[in-house]
């Protein structure tokens, strides 16, 4: 049997009532989705039924762009495996790509770490992108102190805001700029001008992100804490290694979120993960900022975030700005 190439998955998440099903049902149709399979936890929670071709398979019906939607029982990995499975084995269509909504209180690490970390998923399939619907009616009012909320924005690559035209524009402005100070590594895009999981492609790198002028360390007012790091001097891997992992067993529940562009004498490397999630480095050909700094970015709760700062100077023998 020939061995398939990776599988990317598109993490789709939101807080309840955020519109990440309206903007999937949207992605599903148009012209340059390709072949997706979805997987939900119920069929009933996804608004679907206009699109609904027949059930192909047992919890697995086919929709009208030729796409398929599943419904998960059990344990996500089981789910992802035995659809693969019977695309393999001709029972349902075949598929490039993956999309998982989670339900609207979902805490994404514990996802993310089922994809980065199962031994037999690891080769199976690849996260490509964290997609988070973030409603721009209700976000700042009724979102905001929620824990999930938060963990769901700096958890993402993309944000898209949806429900735009409901609010004034300085609103609007005021919810970019929390979104912003959540997450400040993400890109962030309005829902209604991105139809298509090609509008919210992204590499994961999001180099300007990384180095947009802000203040390197404050709270937004949600319990979550920033901090940015530069430094324009080579990076210590091995020291550098040794400080991430003590940070991440010390305070991983903690830690929502680390975004790192690192200029190592190895080359180009990506640092990302989500609480405990450390995904595996990624070389980089030709990402790094113009100005050849490495750039850190690290996002929390009840973090001491001037002390991280100090300990991180110290133990690598760098001065950051």
């Amino acid at each position: 049997m020939t061995r398939r190439t990776a599988v990317p998955i598109t993490l789709l998440t939101g807080f309840l009532g955020a519109g990440k099903t309206t903007w999937l049902s949207r992605a599903l149709q148009d012209d340059t989705a390709g072949r997706v399979a979805v997987l939900v936890n119920e069929f009933g929670a996804v608004g679907i039924d206009h699109l609904l071709v027949g059930t192909i398979a047992p919890d697995t019906v086919l929709l009208d762009s030729g796409c398929i939607c599943c419904q998960i029982r059990g344990e996500l990995k089981d789910a992802i495996l035995n659809l693969m499975t019977q695309a393999q084995n001709g029972e349902v269509p075949q598929f490039d790509r993956i999309v998982i909504e989670t339900t609207g209180l979902a805490d994404p690490s514990q996802i993310l770490s089922t994809l980065t970390f199962d031994p037999v998923l690891h080769n199976q399939v690849v996260l490509q992108d964290v997609v988070t619907v973030a409603d721009a009616l209700n976000g700042a009012s009724l979102h905001a102190k929620q824990p999930e909320w938060v963990a769901q924005v700096a958890a993402a690559s993309t944000i898209l805001l949806s429900k735009t035209d409901l609010v004034p524009e300085d609103r609007l402005l005021g919810l970019q700029l929390r979104l912003g100070l959540i997450n400040p590594t993400a890109q962030l895009l309005d829902a209604r001008q991105c139809p298509s999981f090609a509008d919210i492609a992204s590499d994961g790198v999001n180099g300007p992100a990384l180095t947009r002028s802000r203040a390197p360390s404050h709270s937004d007012g949600t319990g979550a804490q920033t901090l940015s790091l530069s430094f324009d001097v080579p990076l210590d891997w091995t020291g550098f290694v040794v400080w991430l992992s003590a940070l991440i067993h010390r305070h991983g529940t903690n830690l929502l979120r680390v975004k790192c562009l690192l200029n190592s004498p190895d080359g180009i490397v990506l640092i990302d993960g989500v609480g405990h999630t450390l995904h595996h480095p990624r070389h980089l050909d030709s990402a790094m900022p113009s100005d050849q700094n490495s750039h850190l970015v690290f996002i929390g709760r009840n973090l001491d975030m001037a002390l991280l700062r100090a300990s991180f100077e110290a133990f690598l023998n760098v001065k950051t700005s």
